[in-house]
């Protein structure tokens, strides 16, 4: 099954997410080749000061170009934290009781309010989100919409971008092995069928280690 697209064609479907964390999820995943995933299980805190880098279940660098764009989003993402808990009437010691810290807000939330359950009861804490994190699926099927709307008729997946963010980085010039550490392969099979679509224009991906013995 061919799960890939054109980086043109990647780009011009990322460019039409609309929505702030739509793009930034998108942008991240078509640029440093993380899985769809694990950016849904980060949180605020996860990021680094100046936002360059992130550290939890993903650990990648913020390209350049896409750090402005975090910062914004994160102070959008700020006005939504303290409107959702002004529009539930939580106090900033409801918030510590429930495990409300903005730190803990989830990066990538789904949209509506969602009450946290606050436990009332001494010395217990019951942690919430203000926002859950977003639905997998429900990305996905945004993210088809937009490839839809772009002119693309292939199926989208969950690691389409991911696909996409491999062949782009062999035809640069990045060796396979190198590649393999990029997405966290433990085998390298699984980095070679990442680029299968790429075997029929006349490219070859021959592990180095191998090498001496297809000579």
């Amino acid at each position: 099954m061919n799960l890939t697209m054109p980086l043109d064609t990647a780009l011009n479907v990322v460019g039409r997410l609309e929505n702030q964390g739509d793009y930034l999820l998108g942008a991240l995943m078509l640029t440093t080749g993380a899985k769809l995933s694990d950016l849904l299980k980060l949180s605020v805190g996860n990021l680094s000061p100046g936002n360059r880098t992130v550290r939890g279940p993903v650990s990648v660098t913020v390209p350049p170009e896409l750090q402005e764009d975090l910062t914004a989003y994160l102070t959008t993402l700020r006005g939504r934290y303290e409107a959702d808990a002004r529009s539930l009437r939580l106090s900033g010691f409801d918030r510590q009781r429930a495990g409300l810290r903005w730190l803990d807000m989830p990066l990538f939330p789904r949209d509506g309010v969602h009450p946290p359950k606050i436990s009332r009861k001494p010395g217990a804490v019951t942690h919430a989100a203000l926002r859950p994190a977003r639905e997998e699926a429900d990305f996905v099927s945004t993210l088809q919409q937009a490839a839809f709307a772009s002119g693309w008729r292939g199926r989208v997946h969950s690691h389409t971008l991911r696909h996409v963010f491999a062949q782009s980085r062999v035809e640069h010039g990045v060796p396979v092995e190198a590649l393999q550490a990029d997405l966290g392969h433990r085998d390298l099979m699984t980095t070679l069928l990442y680029l299968q679509s790429l075997t029929g224009n006349g490219l070859s991906f021959t592990p180095a280690y191998a090498a001496p013995l297809a000579a």
